[in-house]
Protein backbone atom coordinates (compact mmCIF):
# COMPACT_ATOMS: atom_id res chain seq x y z
CA UNK A 1 0.00 0.00 0.00
CA UNK A 2 2.79 2.42 0.91
CA UNK A 3 4.57 1.74 -2.38
CA UNK A 4 1.37 2.44 -4.29
CA UNK A 5 0.85 5.67 -2.35
CA UNK A 6 4.45 6.72 -3.03
CA UNK A 7 3.92 6.16 -6.76
CA UNK A 8 0.74 8.25 -6.60
CA UNK A 9 2.62 11.08 -4.86
CA UNK A 10 5.31 10.97 -7.54
CA UNK A 11 2.63 11.16 -10.23
CA UNK A 12 0.96 14.09 -8.46
CA UNK A 13 4.25 16.00 -8.55
CA UNK A 14 5.15 15.11 -12.11
CA UNK A 15 3.97 16.44 -15.43
CA UNK A 16 1.88 13.43 -16.44
CA UNK A 17 -1.20 15.63 -16.18
CA UNK A 18 -0.09 17.18 -19.47
CA UNK A 19 -0.48 13.78 -21.17
CA UNK A 20 -4.18 13.87 -21.91
CA UNK A 21 -7.22 13.04 -19.87
CA UNK A 22 -5.80 9.82 -18.40
CA UNK A 23 -2.68 11.58 -17.12
CA UNK A 24 -4.78 14.36 -15.64
CA UNK A 25 -7.15 11.89 -13.95
CA UNK A 26 -4.19 10.13 -12.32
CA UNK A 27 -2.13 13.14 -11.23
CA UNK A 28 -4.97 15.52 -10.31
CA UNK A 29 -7.55 12.91 -9.36
CA UNK A 30 -6.49 9.55 -8.03
CA UNK A 31 -3.09 10.74 -6.78
CA UNK A 32 -4.68 13.31 -4.49
CA UNK A 33 -5.78 10.58 -2.08
CA UNK A 34 -2.16 9.58 -1.31
CA UNK A 35 -1.29 12.20 1.32
CA UNK A 36 -4.56 11.81 3.28
CA UNK A 37 -4.08 8.03 3.15
CA UNK A 38 -0.57 8.36 4.62
CA UNK A 39 -2.02 10.42 7.49
CA UNK A 40 -4.78 7.84 8.02
CA UNK A 41 -2.27 4.97 8.07
CA UNK A 42 -0.04 6.86 10.51
CA UNK A 43 -3.01 7.56 12.80
CA UNK A 44 -4.07 3.94 12.64
CA UNK A 45 -0.66 2.74 13.85
CA UNK A 46 -0.19 5.62 16.29
CA UNK A 47 -3.24 4.30 18.15
CA UNK A 48 -1.09 1.37 19.30
CA UNK A 49 1.20 3.66 21.33
CA UNK A 50 -1.04 6.68 22.03
CA UNK A 51 -1.65 5.69 25.65
CA UNK A 52 2.01 5.04 26.50
CA UNK A 53 3.68 8.35 27.41
CA UNK A 54 7.23 6.97 27.07
CA UNK A 55 6.59 5.53 23.60
CA UNK A 56 4.88 8.71 22.42
CA UNK A 57 7.78 10.80 23.70
CA UNK A 58 10.28 8.59 21.85
CA UNK A 59 8.11 8.74 18.72
CA UNK A 60 7.84 12.54 18.77
CA UNK A 61 11.56 12.97 19.43
CA UNK A 62 12.32 10.79 16.42
CA UNK A 63 9.95 12.87 14.27
CA UNK A 64 11.49 16.11 15.54
CA UNK A 65 15.00 14.86 14.69
CA UNK A 66 13.88 14.01 11.16
CA UNK A 67 12.17 17.37 10.79
CA UNK A 68 15.10 19.36 12.21
CA UNK A 69 17.60 17.52 10.01
CA UNK A 70 15.71 18.19 6.81
CA UNK A 71 14.94 21.77 7.83
CA UNK A 72 18.67 22.40 8.32
CA UNK A 73 19.42 20.82 4.94
CA UNK A 74 16.81 23.01 3.21
CA UNK A 75 17.57 26.16 5.21
CA UNK A 76 19.81 27.76 2.54
CA UNK A 77 16.96 27.40 0.02
CA UNK A 78 14.48 28.77 2.56
CA UNK A 79 16.77 31.72 3.26
CA UNK A 80 17.17 32.47 -0.43
CA UNK A 81 13.45 32.10 -1.25
CA UNK A 82 12.39 34.28 1.67
CA UNK A 83 14.94 36.98 0.88
CA UNK A 84 16.14 36.68 4.45
CA UNK A 85 12.77 37.81 5.81
CA UNK A 86 12.68 36.64 9.42
CA UNK A 87 8.89 36.42 9.64
CA UNK A 88 8.63 34.25 6.52
CA UNK A 89 11.52 32.07 7.68
CA UNK A 90 9.86 31.52 11.09
CA UNK A 91 6.50 30.69 9.48
CA UNK A 92 8.18 28.19 7.14
CA UNK A 93 10.11 26.58 10.00
CA UNK A 94 6.91 26.17 12.02
CA UNK A 95 4.73 24.96 9.14
CA UNK A 96 7.32 23.18 7.01
CA UNK A 97 9.27 24.42 4.03
CA UNK A 98 7.62 23.17 0.82
CA UNK A 99 7.19 19.39 1.12
CA UNK A 100 8.28 19.38 4.77
CA UNK A 101 4.78 20.59 5.59
CA UNK A 102 3.81 16.93 5.84
CA UNK A 103 6.28 16.19 8.63
CA UNK A 104 5.36 19.39 10.50
CA UNK A 105 1.67 18.50 10.20
CA UNK A 106 2.37 14.94 11.29
CA UNK A 107 4.13 16.17 14.45
CA UNK A 108 1.33 18.63 15.28
CA UNK A 109 -1.37 16.02 14.68
CA UNK A 110 0.48 13.55 16.91
CA UNK A 111 0.46 16.10 19.75
CA UNK A 112 -3.26 16.83 19.33
CA UNK A 113 -4.21 13.17 19.29
CA UNK A 114 -2.03 12.43 22.30
CA UNK A 115 -3.54 15.27 24.34
CA UNK A 116 -7.12 14.43 23.31
CA UNK A 117 -6.83 10.65 23.66
CA UNK A 118 -8.91 10.58 26.86
CA UNK A 119 -11.70 12.81 25.53
CA UNK A 120 -14.82 11.23 24.07
CA UNK A 121 -13.86 10.01 20.57
CA UNK A 122 -17.10 11.31 19.06
CA UNK A 123 -16.36 14.83 20.32
CA UNK A 124 -12.82 14.75 18.94
CA UNK A 125 -14.12 13.34 15.64
CA UNK A 126 -16.53 16.27 15.43
CA UNK A 127 -13.66 18.68 16.07
CA UNK A 128 -11.55 16.95 13.39
CA UNK A 129 -14.40 17.26 10.87
CA UNK A 130 -14.87 20.95 11.69
CA UNK A 131 -11.13 21.55 11.18
CA UNK A 132 -11.19 19.70 7.87
CA UNK A 133 -14.19 21.62 6.54
CA UNK A 134 -12.71 24.98 7.57
CA UNK A 135 -9.55 24.10 5.62
CA UNK A 136 -11.69 22.95 2.70
CA UNK A 137 -13.62 26.24 2.77
CA UNK A 138 -10.37 28.23 2.78
CA UNK A 139 -9.25 26.30 -0.30
CA UNK A 140 -12.51 26.92 -2.13
CA UNK A 141 -12.52 30.62 -1.24
CA UNK A 142 -8.97 30.90 -2.58
CA UNK A 143 -9.85 29.03 -5.79
CA UNK A 144 -12.66 31.47 -6.64
CA UNK A 145 -10.17 34.34 -6.58
CA UNK A 146 -10.22 35.68 -3.04
CA UNK A 147 -6.59 36.30 -2.14
CA UNK A 148 -5.86 34.62 1.17
CA UNK A 149 -2.48 35.51 2.61
CA UNK A 150 -0.15 32.50 2.49
CA UNK A 151 -2.96 30.15 1.43
CA UNK A 152 -0.95 26.88 1.11
CA UNK A 153 0.87 27.56 4.36
CA UNK A 154 -2.42 28.07 6.18
CA UNK A 155 -4.24 25.03 4.79
CA UNK A 156 -1.37 22.53 4.79
CA UNK A 157 -1.01 22.43 8.54
CA UNK A 158 -1.72 19.98 11.30
CA UNK A 159 -4.95 21.81 12.10
CA UNK A 160 -6.69 21.46 8.73
CA UNK A 161 -5.03 18.38 7.17
CA UNK A 162 -2.81 16.46 9.60
CA UNK A 163 -5.14 16.22 12.56
CA UNK A 164 -8.38 15.40 10.70
CA UNK A 165 -6.88 12.61 8.61
CA UNK A 166 -4.55 11.23 11.26
CA UNK A 167 -7.43 11.18 13.73
CA UNK A 168 -9.51 9.30 11.17
CA UNK A 169 -6.94 6.49 11.24
CA UNK A 170 -6.78 6.64 15.03
CA UNK A 171 -10.58 6.53 15.20
CA UNK A 172 -10.79 3.58 12.81
CA UNK A 173 -8.32 1.63 14.97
Amino acid sequence: VKLGLILLIISAHSDISTHGLAGWLVSDGLARVAVPMFFIVNGYYFADIAHDKAKVKKYIIRLLIIYATWTIIYFPFLWYMSGGGKKLILINILTGYYHLWYVASFIGATFIIYFTRNINKGVVLGLALICFFIGYAIQKIYLVGVDIYMYPTIVRTFVFVGFPFMFAGYYIR
